[in-house]
């Protein structure tokens, strides 16, 4: 799906809204909700097709190192994605705890690599 379509299709269900106007019943939400997971399943053709250039560039690597970058991608993307369902929804709150604790996952899932990093540092300083 390009860009031009996704664009498109939120125009589209945006003179819908308008039209139905967003406030009378759960009608309007549910037409967002499934138009969002539309789009979302969209793009996951995209980062799939990211994920496999970086597989092919990690073939002289450390292994490790790109399935942490891979994993810290797919939080950063999930989370993303439902935080802005939450915010749609209503719910500020809900949307920022899960952005944070994406955060705190992501900073976790990098602990192993500054410690290489700053090991590295340390033999060149030495």
């Amino acid at each position: 799906m390009t860009v031009l379509q996704v664009c498109g299709i939120s125009l589209s269900l945006l003179i819908f809204l308008l039209q139905v106007g967003r406030n009378k019943g759960t009608g309007g939400r549910g037409v967002v909700f499934a138009a969002a997971l539309m789009l979302f399943s969209a793009s996951l053709e995209g980062v799939a097709e990211v994920f496999s250039l970086f597989k092919m560039q990690s073939a002289g690597f450390d292994a490790d190192g790109y399935k942490a970058l891979f994993k810290a991608l797919g939080i950063g993307i999930v989370s993303q994605f439902t935080s802005e369902l939450c915010r749609d929804a209503g719910e500020p709150v809900l949307a920022g705890r899960v952005e944070f604790f994406a955060k705190i996952e992501i900073i976790l899932l990098s602990l192993p690599l500054l410690r290489q990093i700053l090991a590295l540092a340390g033999e060149f300083a030495a």
